[in-house]
């Protein structure tokens, strides 16, 4: 049976959508049923797929969704066809699909699933997508470029080669390192001339690097460049 609907209820539905949720598993939140898998269709590929071809997981390779508040860790395990099987029998194909279907809602799907290294989803889908940009055209900032925390670096509030780290979702510790140009430095040699840029890259996440990115002794970036205005605006003795 199919059932047509109007431009209004598809553009209500679109809004109420959550992360890579299908209409139909948005329709079944809205409506309060379970959560539902379906078997894939022949020659169907899973959300994960783009991460197998791009050998950043690998078939039968499990993952975990840890939430230490309920002393619990959901598991699953990828499949040959870039799925999420949870055991039972069920597939899922993508991971907020598997994550309704283990907890019941979507959570931050991508975010929440990760590698036995700590990795979630959402960091290997950030590198795939930086994998497939042309180097030419990645966003990263070439010899010569100062970056934002370059007048930091002066001022003596941060020193070239240390570190800085960001809590990404519930344990993970994102860490990059400062050059003496202002450029943030990742572990696979990316520079980036803003924090926002890096934490978007290294967490897979955006959100204000200012706030997100701290020294060893938990000092934000922010913080520090409100020392340095205030030292700039301090009237002369």
């Amino acid at each position: 049976m199919r059932i047509h609907i109007d431009d209004d209820v598809l553009a209500a539905l679109t809004k109420q959508r959550q992360d890579d949720e299908t209409p139909n598993g948005t329709i079944r939140r809205l409506l309060g049923l379970a959560p539902g898998t379906r078997a894939p269709r022949p020659n169907e590929y899973g959300a994960l797929r783009g991460l197998l071809d791009a050998g950043l997981v690998q078939p039968g390779q499990p993952v975990s969704w840890p939430r230490p508040r309920l002393g619990i860790i959901h598991t699953a395990t990828i499949d040959d066809h870039g799925y999420l099987d949870i055991g039972g029998g069920k597939r899922c194909i993508s991971p907020v699909e598997a994550a309704t279907a283990v907890a019941g809602y979507p959570g931050s799907s991508w975010s929440v699933w990760r590698t036995a290294d700590g990795t979630t989803l959402q960091q290997l889908r950030q590198r795939a997508q930086l994998a497939a940009v042309p180097s030419e055209h990645r966003r990263t900032e070439p010899s010569g470029w100062t970056g934002a925390l370059h007048a930091l670096v002066q001022a003596g509030l941060l020193q070239p080669g240390q570190h800085l780290t960001s809590l990404s979702g519930m344990s993970t510790v994102c860490r990059v390192t400062v050059d003496s140009d202002g450029l943030l430095r990742t572990a696979d040699g990316q520079r980036f001339a803003t924090p926002g840029r890096a934490l978007a890259l290294v967490s897979g996440t955006k959100g204000n690097g200012w706030h997100a990115w701290r020294t060893e002794h938990g000092t934000s970036l922010y913080q520090l460049r409100a020392q340095l205005h205030a030292r700039n605006h301090t009237p002369p003795q």
